[in-house]
């Protein structure tokens, strides 16, 4: 996320080493931040050329309320943050959500889940916020299915 005219033309994360980019991060053990220092090294990125990279905000709501005051540059997060501030939004990474259920639960708790998950006024409610996509709610994936379509 970045101000609406993104003044600093930022455009990737190689932007943000630059020295006058002000970062702020998520949390260490949030999804979100462990998905950055995951990019972070694939770029070959150090943490530490990111000025703000141990400034750190617990919501993406709060990211974007940061970059939205002007404290900081950029921030990483969801598009419905951003979107919700008016912030600029450059798609880094398309993240998937799982729900694990657990076996021991009963049945009828397991199908009903399924049946709202694939609802259509789940899928209407939800794809009313921007980034996301229900297309797949309440199907039942394994672990290699799901990171066979994550690699292809």
């Amino acid at each position: 996320m970045t101000a609406k005219n993104n003044p600093h033309k930022i455009s990737n994360l190689n932007s943000l080493s630059r020295r006058s980019v002000r970062f702020v991060n998520r949390q260490p053990e949030s999804g979100t931040r462990t998905i950055f220092d995951e990019l972070l090294k694939q770029e070959g990125l150090s943490k530490s050329s990111i000025s703000g990279y141990l400034d750190e905000e617990f919501t993406h709501i709060a990211v974007a309320a940061m970059v939205a005051s002007g404290a900081v540059d950029a921030g990483f997060g969801i598009k419905a943050a951003a979107n919700k501030f008016g912030l600029n939004f450059i798609p880094v990474v398309t993240e998937t959500y799982v729900l694990a259920i657990d076996r021991q639960i009963p049945m009828a708790i397991i199908t009903e889940l399924k049946r709202i998950l694939k609802s259509r006024k789940f899928k209407t409610r939800v794809n009313t916020m921007p980034g996301y996509n229900v297309k797949q709610a309440g199907e039942e994936l394994t672990f290699a299915k799901l990171f066979q379509e994550q690699n292809n």
